[in-house]
């Protein structure tokens, strides 16, 4: 794999460098080049000053991007990466909103993964505090973080990733209150997406199969055909809209999350 690597003199920079060289999971040791402002031409790697003068194929034939600089390269590095057909990883933070926008924009014509933090450890944490989170909806969470003096953004990307990861936890409960009354169930509880529903709802053999596994177990019936209900899905129309089934007609419909009606959560199908 040929790497073209963004920033390279930067610390983090030079160490994706070093794994280059060394031919780490594929990497062209022969065909890894650089872009930096400063240069430097770290460990004899070619290195252009700025995009715009990465004419040569050596750069343009990149099979890949490989972002640490600093979030203002980030356009000229997407309009770059775009008219060359690059796929970028960019590990850069502190975008603005107008850098962000052109991230998405460049995603739709080149694949491209944006990440806060490439570290295992750091995913693992994510993960933690969403959980903390969602098992402790009540709890003050405060984040304190300390870095090296070479740290540019504060807050620091990660330090943003984790509060907005902990913070979807409470949106989601209260943007989606039909997704968690299904999983409040229990594991293994979900809210239907609308072909399951459909099936479930209008289709006479699974219809009557289902009611009759109900009935053996002594339990009342899921529900009769033809009764005035509406049943959410979990398929989005459009943010804040879902897709529902009539019961009465059997037509499917979409409505914004507000609207209140009647939800079915299956555990298996």
């Amino acid at each position: 794999m040929k790497l073209l690597i963004s920033g390279l003199c930067g610390h983090m920079g030079t160490e994706v460098a070093k794994l280059a060289l060394a031919g780490c999971r594929g990497a062209d040791p022969t065909a890894t080049v650089g872009v930096d402002m400063n240069a430097c031409g770290a460990e004899g790697i070619p290195c252009a000053v700025g995009f715009e003068t990465a004419t040569d194929p050596v750069f343009t034939t990149a099979d890949c991007i490989v972002d640490f600089s600093h979030h203002s390269a980030t356009p000229a590095l997407l309009d770059y990466a775009v008219a060359n057909n690059i796929p970028v990883v960019l590990a850069t933070t502190g975008h603005t909103e107008e850098e962000k926008a052109a991230i998405t924009k460049a995603a739709a014509s080149i694949p491209v993964f944006f990440a806060a933090n490439f570290s295992l450890g750091v995913a693992l944490l994510i993960d933690t505090a969403r959980q903390v989170a969602a098992a402790m909806p009540e709890a003050e969470i405060e984040i304190i973080e300390k870095h090296h003096n070479r740290k540019l953004d504060a807050p620091s990307g990660t330090a943003l990733l984790l509060a907005q990861s902990i913070q979807k936890i409470s949106d989601w409960r209260n943007k989606y209150p039909a997704f968690a009354w299904c999983a409040d169930h229990g594991d293994g509880w979900y809210l239907p997406a609308i072909k399951e529903l459909e099936l479930l709802l209008l289709n006479d053999e699974v219809h009557d199969a289902v009611n009759n596994q109900i009935a053996r177990k002594g339990k009342a019936k899921l529900f009769s055909k033809g009764e005035f209900k509406t049943y959410w899905s979990s398929t989005e129309q459009r943010e804040w809209w879902a897709w529902f089934v009539n019961m009465r007609d059997g037509g499917t419909f979409s409505d914004n999350r507000s609207l209140g009606t009647y939800v079915r959560a299956v555990s298996t199908f």
